[in-house]
């Protein structure tokens, strides 16, 4: 888990992690993989709803073909963690589908991440928790990467934006990004950056809310990335509202 100074707590607390339900994580891995072969990115990937979700759309889309098509790579801080993923997708995985499981933290792991190449799709639920209760030296290696890619962080912000903003970094042109996000992210001054990254890059942008909801103040944010700066965020989001 992330080194912290705040006082102690839960398990689930400390890491930021909220497990996201594998009808949630389906609902994105249908919208985000697509035929063609494609290397996706899980930055929290937990216990692998969403390597399990990406797996069994892409079977579902490639029934008859018998080349490789997928490649994910799926980051877990928390080693216990990974090997429930593992085994979990231990009779989905075959000579057509490739997982790479990376034990470690996203935000340290992120230089070796854009050095192996880029994704064409990056799904999941970062984790939720203030920079200001990360230990500094943590703070400081997340901060270097969001500095490099022209953001200002500060300690009032949550380390959900940065895995959203470094995982654009990481994102091909014409790539999909569909993640579990704050509603905060229309409102809060720390998520400013973000949603004007967001509009300047991406061609569709979708927000979708949860009746009952989903984690209080949760929605999902789809978004195809572009390469083209684009016209002011508020003036282009759609939005819509699902029952799970």
């Amino acid at each position: 888990m992330f080194d912290t100074n705040k006082k102690p707590a839960g398990d689930q607390k400390r890491r930021g992690g909220y497990y996201t339900p594998l009808k949630l994580a389906s609902f994105l891995a249908k919208w985000a993989v697509r035929g063609g072969k494609q290397r996706i990115l899980e930055p929290s990937s937990g216990d692998g709803n969403f390597v399990v979700a990406c797996l069994e759309q892409s079977q579902n889309s490639h029934k008859n073909l018998l080349e490789p098509k997928i490649e994910i790579v799926a980051v877990e801080i928390e080693k216990e963690e990974i090997q429930k993923g593992k085994a979990r997708v231990q009779a989905l995985v075959n000579g057509h589908f490739r997982v790479e499981w990376l034990a470690g933290d996203f935000l340290s792991l992120f230089e070796a991440l854009k050095k192996a190449g880029l994704f064409d799709a990056v799904l999941g639920n970062p984790p939720f928790i203030r920079f200001q209760y990360f230990d500094d030296k943590s703070r400081e290696v997340a901060f270097t990467h969001l500095r490099s890619a022209d953001y200002h962080p500060t300690k009032l912000a949550n380390a959900w934006a940065a895995f959203v903003e470094l995982s654009i970094e990481l994102l091909a042109d014409g790539g999909r990004l569909a993640m579990v996000v704050p509603a905060e992210l229309l409102q809060v001054k720390y998520a400013a950056e973000l949603r004007s990254r967001l509009s300047k890059h991406f061609e569709h942008i979708v927000l979708i809310g949860f009746r009952p909801k989903f984690r209080a103040k949760f929605a999902v944010s789809t978004v195809e990335k572009s390469g083209v700066h684009r016209p002011n965020f508020a003036r282009r989001i759609g939005h819509a509202h699902l029952r799970f």
